[in-house]
């Protein structure tokens, strides 16, 4: 008798235990980087001003039960981009601008899912932008 009620015990103990792990909500979370590797200090106006100097970034997190967007995070029409406070382009949500990489385009964002539960993106401004921006 000794033995089942013991036997009772570690059986309530470990349904305890897998229902307790078992019904955890996960949370996704993903993570969205505007990378200045460029040799120039970087403006873009988008909803708020970011300021990037050479080799800074910026990140935006998001956290969801239900998933994740897609980049980039902020709304809008357009972001300007200006380079060492005289050379500006504008970047347009639109499908096709001509651009070597659109801020608004999912295309132009590396990376995508990390694990289960998390996601990293990255927008990475070059100074091959910045010649572009040059020769617009």
């Amino acid at each position: 008798m000794k033995n089942i009620g013991q036997y009772k015990k570690w059986v309530y103990l470990i349904l305890t235990a897998f229902l307790t792990v078992s019904c955890v909500d996960h949370n996704t979370s993903s993570k969205y980087y505007i990378r200045n590797n460029s040799n120039q200090k970087i403006i873009l106006i988008i909803q708020d001003t970011i300021r990037l100097e050479a080799g800074d970034f910026n990140m935006e997190k998001f956290n969801a039960r239900w998933g994740v967007p897609m980049p980039p995070l902020f709304s809008g029409d357009s972001v300007i981009i200006t380079y060492n406070d005289t050379v500006s382009i504008t970047h347009y949500r639109v499908e096709e601008q001509g651009l070597l990489q659109n801020i608004w385009d999912e295309k132009s964002w590396k990376g995508g899912r990390v694990d289960d539960y998390e996601y990293l993106y990255e927008y990475i401004i070059t100074d091959a932008d910045y010649e572009e921006a040059l020769n617009w």
